[in-house]
């Protein structure tokens, strides 16, 4: 036997791999018994579940879930189980395997369209894939078990998250994010603090200190006198002697204030 031969531990299958005879193409199956037409009747087919990330049925990119394998070069799968078809889809690796998949037609609207279009796959048996770890499965809800990065995925566990939580773990991103935070800091430096000022501001700060007149009253600010509004105390009309207003509504000739 020639074929390369390479035994490992897998962190996908947690078994031992021989890749003399465990080498597949990366096919998750489930059998289910269903009709494809009205004129046929229930069978056992294998739905394609998934295809797993980096084998050859993933990179191939013509194969989806959902779809049905219907042969593995030339052997009808529809009524053998399941065991037998995992057995001929595992090979030698290097070997090719030919696939007949029975495509699912995503915008039927009956189910007598559902499958129209039946296509052959050819494929070349690896194990390399199954050297990769799996992206861990993250419990919903259970918040101990995310990675702080991945609450951004905070769906169930669909292949959705599973990409999400991928794309968020990638170092590139990562990066991408870093590169954002320093960019704001930047041009939050560069912003003048003064052109955002508001004249509200200043006059706050003016108050803080309350200003009380000679009799214990608390002067209001601002006030308008003659015309003129005054945002502190004035001695204007008052012989040098400072005073303000004791109400927002002082009208000139009224009671309403007093020395400072």
């Amino acid at each position: 036997d020639e074929s390369p031969h390479e035994t490992f531990l897998s962190p996908i299958t947690r078994d031992m791999v021989d890749s003399r005879c465990d080498s597949n193409v990366g096919l998750s199956l489930q059998p289910v018994s269903m009709s494809l037409s009205p004129e046929i009747e229930e069978q056992v087919y294998f739905l394609i579940e998934r295809t797993l990330p980096s084998s050859p049925a993933r990179l191939s990119n013509r194969i989806s879930s959902m779809d049905i394998l219907m042969s593995i070069s030339g052997f009808n799968t529809s009524g053998a189980s399941l065991s037998e078809v995992e057995a001929r889809l595992a090979g030698a690796r290097g070997t090719n395997v030919v696939l007949g998949i029975l495509l699912l037609n995503r915008r039927a609207m009956s189910i007598r369209e559902r499958y129209q279009e039946y296509q052959y796959v050819e494929l070349v048996r690896d194990c390399e894939y199954l050297k990769l770890t799996p992206l861990r499965k993250i419990g919903w809800p259970h918040p101990d078990l995310y990675q702080d990065r991945a609450l951004l995925c905070l769906t169930r566990e669909t292949p959705f998250r599973r990409r999400c939580i991928a794309c968020i773990e990638n170092k590139w991103f990562q990066n991408l994010g870093h590169l954002f935070i320093v960019f704001s800091i930047v041009l939050l430096s560069l912003e003048d603090p003064n052109a955002s000022a508001s004249p509200v501001s200043s006059l706050q700060t003016e108050r803080e200190g309350t200003c009380k007149t000679t009799t214990g009253s608390i002067c209001v600010f601002p006030f308008t006198y003659k015309g003129d509004t005054f945002y502190n105390c004035t001695s204007k009309d008052n012989l040098g002697v400072k005073w303000c207003a004791t109400s927002r509504d002082y009208v000139f000739g009224d009671t309403s204030w007093g020395n400072c």
